[in-house]
């Protein structure tokens, strides 16, 4: 992925996330604001519970289609409840490798994978970096 696709996935997501949580919305192929939603960029709790409340929905947005189907877009709910769960379940930072393989553990006993290589299945080593878990 260049770093101009990378940076519109990540666009992307954002608009349909904002979409999704009612904030934005689209009319005549313009994005436009959700006036009776407006009220939430001044209530940051408010606002960060229904965009919480939108991940549900933006399943399509997070995973898009690339050479191989990913197996998290069959099954995003699965993976993120587990991801949730494996958040909720701590008070320090968790690093990302952690939550890959949370979601990959959730998700990849659904599928017979045995003769697929490595490169087939998209594995890759996860950077280190460690995410908040949003206390």
């Amino acid at each position: 992925m260049t770093k101009s696709s990378e940076e519109l996935y990540h666009l992307t997501l954002l608009v349909e996330w904002a979409k999704a949580a009612r904030l934005l919305r689209t009319a005549g192929g313009r994005l436009l604001p959700v006036k009776k939603n407006a009220r939430l960029l001044d209530r940051p709790d408010e606002l960060r519970g229904t965009l919480f409340a939108a991940l549900p929905r933006i399943g399509p947005a997070v995973t898009v289609s690339g050479r191989l189907e990913s197996l998290l877009s069959h099954e995003y709910g699965r993976g993120l409840r587990a991801l949730l769960q494996r958040l909720y379940a701590t008070t320090v930072p968790v690093p990302l490798s952690d939550l890959h393989d949370v979601v990959w553990q959730a998700v990849s006993p659904l599928y017979v994978l045995d003769d697929l290589s490595p490169d087939r299945l998209g594995i890759c080593v996860a950077p280190t970096t460690t995410t908040s878990n949003g206390s």
